[in-house]
């Protein structure tokens, strides 16, 4: 059995110890999983606004792609010949194109029609080439001869690029010759998939657009695509002059339809897999979808463009977006009459780019678009690349601030304030149960203390009398005087200890009354006086005429035994000083009665007055070294005085004495 109370408060604390770590570590994890739930949320919304700007970027660049990669092979000649719309020859046609420009207009007498890369270059294009095997080079933008063909011959009185326009172009295209070389154009760009004549083009042009005719970028990852602007409608008609298809129609017909997921949810995937496969599976849907929207817009573009008269034996191989170095091109195989070239468009990135991070400025901000490696596949984070062109989207990456109160956080809060009260009252409980169990060991020592003293008085008269060791009258009568006093002493300890006992369990049996007061004093003073005599003391009591009147609603017995221990007290402890004198001052105040006891004693210490009214508060050593008593006395008056609806405190200690002041209320009229 635990005895000491080191041993139970390091019960105690060994208890604290094993639970708070456990809480701790609870709390951590608890803590760890909910960050990463709030981390896996917000890369979950981020997730959903890349792929809606991979969708608004794709959507808009798609136009521009499929405008270049629908130009027909007769557009990247500067001048291509027509006979007023009736046609030449084949063999005429590329006779003359073999010939000096001056000498086609003037030698063939053939109206001459400017390619529309001649007279309005597309935006977002550099420079329009054509490069054969022999690393032979040419653009539309830089004719040959064109200073001095006569305007007259130009069909529509067409206004070509100016000259200074020209020679810019012709230094681009000794700058892209050096750039790369046609080998290595063919080895990148696809195979071509049409192997019809030129005849059987025209014969059966439907069946040829149902083939692939652009080849989107097949490094893309998870977007969608919505159509906002329209910058690739107006190449269109700006370039061709002719109607091209709108908005709706891309969107609903072409393209593909929005994410149908709402902002932060998936419809396959939980907050913590599946990330992989559903991009995978959006890519693959994405890039039907862009071919699919390729395909039409090629179609339909051709079909505008088609110049009648205008035949060559050309079979068009599939467009597809290459990094040269730091430089886009958009490029193709083309076979004429057996021969091998590449036709294409080298793009200008930098715009293209501005424009793609001004569309998605308000969905992802400080995003930036990394040109990828041509050789990259779908390994290489497909989440974040276009199916358009061979480009990844740099998102930085998102910063979890203040987090909210979540239920798991506000949870964890009322855990541990729940472990603070219940560790906290547990230790109050400790305290009070340890510091109860002191005083009641302090108790229990002090009244054997004072029990041995008048018990061992009564056996040895009581022995003394009854083997009649006291012959004489006098001092037999001497004895008994002490077993009187010491039974009154003993009654007087026994009737506290049972008086505190009842008012700790709220059973007080005093029963209150109107009393007078001059009546009650005539009742109280006598056994207060005969008290003061016992110690060789004086008593004394002041109270004026008008006070004697006064009526107060009270007990009596309970007012007499508050009175008759402070009285007892001032004689244990001023019965040795000169002036043996104790007084009862009685007054009055607007509600209450005051009664005073004054003694000239020596007074209390500080440390006996922070103890003054605490119940048990005399161990046995201190016992043993002061007056008779157990500490009770002052605590009971206490306590009596607030039963009463009064109360008791000391007014003044000094070395001159000390004055106790009890305030009964008076009787309400």
């Amino acid at each position: 059995m635990i005895r000491r109370p080191w041993q139970i408060w390091l019960l105690y604390i060994l208890s604290l110890i094993a639970v708070v770590p456990a809480m701790v570590w609870l709390t951590i994890k608890a803590v760890q999983l909910d960050r990463a739930e709030a981390i896996a949320h917000l890369q979950i919304e981020r997730d959903a606004d890349i792929s809606q700007a991979l969708w608004q970027m794709d959507t808009l660049v798609a136009p521009l792609l499929a405008q270049e990669a629908a130009r027909p092979h007769f557009e990247y000649h500067a001048f291509p010949m027509l006979d007023h719309g009736q046609g030449v020859a084949n063999s005429e046609a590329r006779q003359l194109e073999q010939m000096p420009v001056q000498q086609q207009a003037i030698g063939s007498n053939l109206p001459i029609l400017a390619s529309p890369l001649l007279t309005n270059p597309p935006p977002h294009v550099i420079l329009n080439f054509k490069c054969a095997s022999n690393n032979e080079w040419s653009s539309p933008q830089v004719p040959v001869g064109q200073e001095q063909v006569a305007e007259a011959n130009l069909m529509n009185q067409q206004a070509v690029i100016t000259l200074p326009a020209q020679q810019n172009a012709a230094k681009k295209l000794q700058q892209l010759r050096r750039l790369c070389s046609v080998d290595d154009l063919l080895a990148r760009l696809p195979e071509t998939t049409n192997s019809e004549s030129s005849d059987q083009v025209n014969a059966s042009r439907q069946e040829e657009y149902a083939n692939d005719l652009y080849s989107p970028n097949a490094q893309a990852s998870d977007s969608q695509y919505r159509i906002d602007s329209d910058p690739g409608n107006t190449a269109l008609e700006n370039t061709y002059g002719r109607s091209t298809p709108n908005r709706s129609e891309l969107d609903v017909n072409a393209v593909g339809s929005k994410p149908s997921s709402p902002r932060g949810k998936s419809d396959d995937e939980t907050v913590y897999g599946g990330n992989n496969s559903r991009m995978e599976r959006a890519f693959e849907s994405r890039s039907r979808n862009t071919q699919k929207y390729a395909n039409n817009e090629i179609q339909q573009l051709r079909k505008d463009a088609a110049a009648p008269g205008l035949e060559w034996n050309v079979v068009e191989g599939v467009s597809r977006p290459i990094w040269v170095k730091d430089q886009l091109l958009l490029a193709r195989r083309t076979r004429v009459d057996g021969q091998l070239i590449v036709e294409g468009a080298w793009l200008d990135w930098t715009q293209i780019r501005k424009l793609l991070l001004d569309e998605i400025c308000d969905i992802v901000p400080n995003a930036d678009l990394q040109p990828l490696p041509n050789d990259t596949d779908m390994s290489f984070n497909p989440g974040r690349m276009l199916s358009t062109l061979p480009v990844e989207l740099i998102v930085p990456e998102p910063v979890l601030g203040m987090m909210p109160l979540t239920p798991i956080r506000i949870s964890l809060w009322m855990m541990w304030a729940c472990l603070l009260i219940a560790s906290s009252a547990v230790a109050l409980l400790l305290s009070g149960v340890i510091t109860l169990s002191e005083r009641r060991a302090a108790f229990v020592s002090a009244v054997t203390h004072e029990l041995r003293t008048p018990l061992t008085t009564f056996r040895m008269y009581a022995e003394m009398l009854a083997e009649g060791m006291v012959p004489e009258v006098q001092q037999q009568k001497s004895y008994l005087q002490t077993l009187r006093a010491e039974s009154d002493r003993l009654s007087h300890l026994v009737e506290n200890v049972l008086s505190y006992a009842r008012l700790e369990r709220g059973r007080s049996k005093g029963r209150r009354s109107d009393v007078v007061i001059g009546q009650m004093l005539l009742r109280i003073c006598e056994p207060l006086r005969q008290r003061a005599e016992q110690a060789e003391l004086q008593f004394e009591c002041t109270i004026d005429e008008s006070t004697r009147q006064l009526v107060v609603h009270t007990d009596c017995g309970a007012v007499e035994q508050i009175l008759f221990n402070l009285v007892d007290n001032a004689c244990k402890y001023a019965g040795n000083v000169a002036e043996k004198r104790i007084t009862l001052q009685v007054a009055k105040t607007a509600h209450h009665v005051q009664l005073r006891i004054v003694d000239h004693g020596p007074g209390l210490s500080p440390e006996a007055r922070r103890d003054l009214f605490r119940p048990f508060s005399k161990s046995v050593e201190v016992a043993a070294t002061t007056a008779p008593g157990v500490g009770l006395g002052l605590a009971l008056c206490c306590r009596l005085a607030k039963d009463l609806g009064g109360r008791l405190l000391m007014e003044s200690s000094s070395t001159t004495g000390t004055t106790f002041l009890l305030e009964l209320p008076l009787k309400r009229m």
